[in-house]
């Protein structure tokens, strides 16, 4: 018992003070889709694409698309690598789209 929390305590200081989330599905605190969608918006062409959106989709289907992806892979919610830039990617792709609908 006291070796879990001792590697419990690790964990969270090696994650900022972020404990380390323990999901019955995985053991490694992150699930396969958020993994996914990191490795999606690394790999995308477009920022269509790094939203999952068709070509020409409106401004409401980019806040739904975004909000969907942004809970999903938020750095303090989600501890899989990369999700920091990932989510930075996020956002600068909906910007870049709100930006071109005006």
């Amino acid at each position: 018992m006291f070796q879990t929390l001792f590697k419990s305590v690790l964990t969270a200081i090696e994650n900022g003070g972020k404990p380390a989330r323990i999901n019955a599905s995985t053991s490694v605190g992150y699930s396969k889709e958020q993994a996914e969608v990191i490795q999606r918006l690394k790999t995308a062409k477009d920022n269509y694409e790094r939203l999952g959106l068709p070509s020409g989709a409106t401004k409401d289907d980019i806040n739904r698309a975004y909000r969907k992806l942004a809970v999903l892979i938020h750095p303090d919610k989600s501890l899989a690598p990369g999700s920091e830039d990932a989510f930075k990617a996020l956002v600068n792709a909906r910007a870049a789209l709100l930006q071109s609908h005006r």
